[in-house]
Parts: C-alpha cells; structure tokens; sequence
C-alpha cells in the first residue's frame, strides 16, 4: 500500500498507462504543475518548477483539501530517462468535500501517442 496520497495516485496513472504503453520506460518521475508551463507542444519550464514527489507530496495532499471537483495527473511523457507528470487544476475551487482525482495521458502527435517528449520540452533558467 502506498504511503501517501500522491504515491497512491502515482501508482495507479502508472499502472494504467504502463498497461497501454509497455515500450515506455524511465528511471524517475518529476512533477510540474501546469501554469509553470508555457508554450503549445513546445513546453517552455523553469528548472526550479520541477519537483520530485516525495517533495510535492504535502503540496497533494493540501490541494486535496481546497475544495477542487478535480486534479488531473497527466503522465505526459518521457523527458530524457524521467517520466513528466504534469497536475493539472480546475480553474476554480468549487468547495467540494472531496476531490477526484483523474489520469491523462500523453498528447497525441499525428493521432498517435507520444511517449517520448524529449524534443518537445525545453528546460529555462
């Protein structure tokens, strides 16, 4: 069983897409949260924006309790050996007692998934 929350959640996206994407592979997983993110199909982030998920993980569990309807978690792809998770938040809060917590995976490129979004992500200082 998973320690907290985020590892739970975690578990759960990479089950899921692991079950549909077997080739994809990776040695650690970072998070970003997606207003840090700039740009379309070219993602433009700051290095300070990644964090690890034993570093997000009291962010996950305070943002579970803000009321949100939802949290999306994008397995968003594969940059260089590192699987990019991606939160995504409504706009608004809608005061409810608990939030749902949904899975996404990559973008499709030319109707097809695209794992490997290490062309696609550009790291700033």
């Amino acid at each position: 069983m998973a320690a907290n929350e985020l590892e739970k959640h975690l578990d759960r996206l990479i089950e899921i897409f692991g079950e549909w994407f077997s080739a994809a592979s990776w040695q650690d997983i970072l998070i970003v949260e997606a207003e840090m993110i700039t740009g379309d199909f070219q993602y433009l982030i700051p290095r300070s924006a990644f964090v690890t998920p034993s570093q997000y993980s009291a962010r996950f569990a305070w943002l579970l309790a803000q009321g949100y309807s939802w949290i999306n978690l994008q397995a968003a792809g594969v940059f260089v050996d590192t699987l990019l998770v991606v939160v995504e938040l409504p706009k608004d809060k809608s005061n409810m007692p608990t939030t749902a917590v949904n899975f996404s995976g990559p973008y499709l490129i030319k109707g097809k998934e695209s794992w490997n979004i290490s062309d696609m992500v550009t790291i700033i200082d």
